[in-house]
């Protein structure tokens, strides 16, 4: 019998080489039976929560040169558009979803700003208790040490290592359509969205029991949170590891 990272990599393949709107009964089977695993991944958001969510501050004509505006974008500008002609991690081609960060540092390093340029970080309040899928996975200790997890537990590092590591521009429409399809999927199973780690900050990984994680959330109905209140932050100093490439 295969494994639930075996089904899982037969669904992404399926996904991404031969069928893409009318799924196999295989891929069907496992999408139901992610269902009934995430049962204990819930998150419920309460009503008043607050998230945050960033742009860069647009360029303005200053004389003959354009500069970055040192005012924080209007609150209309901070909730994704309809029709955007764009796709995500979560959100297929054109369909809008709300992209939020656990933090304002998390919202700012997602828009990849260059130090000193003008940022703006909005408040966004939950206005309604929305329910998440928990895509944050942690490795158990133990993994470490013997390399071993559960079936589940693989499954899910699996899923979350897709959502939360960096593409390429030309990886991203096909490596992210497993990714949309789950989304999708769950959205259609009475899910609000959904939360998965973000790339950045990593080292808080040494966390067991993921507090601290920097995440991401994307909430499927834009309008189930409200702007609260705007403010301009900049980037003061970046850090970069690294180590060298071995495979």
């Amino acid at each position: 019998m295969s494994t639930l990272v075996e089904q899982y990599d037969a669904f992404a393949e399926e996904l991404k080489h031969r069928r893409r709107y009318f799924l196999s009964e295989s891929s069907q089977k496992f999408l139901s039976g992610l269902k009934e695993l995430a049962k204990e991944r819930n998150i419920l958001l309460t009503k008043g929560e607050v998230l945050y969510r960033a742009r860069r501050n647009e360029l303005v004509k200053v004389s003959k040169d354009h500069q970055p505006s040192l005012l924080p974008r209007p609150p209309d500008q901070m909730k994704p558009a309809i029709n955007m002609n764009s796709e995500g991690r979560a959100n297929s081609y054109n369909i809008t979803m709300m992209y939020l960060a656990s933090s304002e540092e998390t919202a700012i390093a997602e828009v990849r700003p260059d130090v000193n340029f003008p940022v703006t970080v909005s408040n966004f309040k939950v206005v309604k208790e929305i329910k998440l899928v928990d895509f944050v996975s942690l490795r158990p200790n133990f993994y470490w040490w013997f390399g071993f997890a559960s079936d589940d537990e693989n499954l899910w590092m699996n899923l979350s290592n897709d959502y939360s590591r960096p593409l390429y521009k030309e990886e991203q429409r096909i490596n992210y359509l497993p990714t949309q399809v789950i989304a999708e999927f769950f959205m259609t199973q009475g899910y609000d969205g959904l939360v998965y780690q973000s790339q950045f900050k990593s080292r808080k990984l040494e966390s067991s029991n993921g507090e601290g994680i920097a995440k991401n959330f994307v909430i499927f109905d834009i309008d189930a949170v409200e702007h609260v209140k705007s403010e301009v932050w900049k980037i003061c100093e970046q850090t970069v590891l690294v180590e060298k490439y071995t495979k």
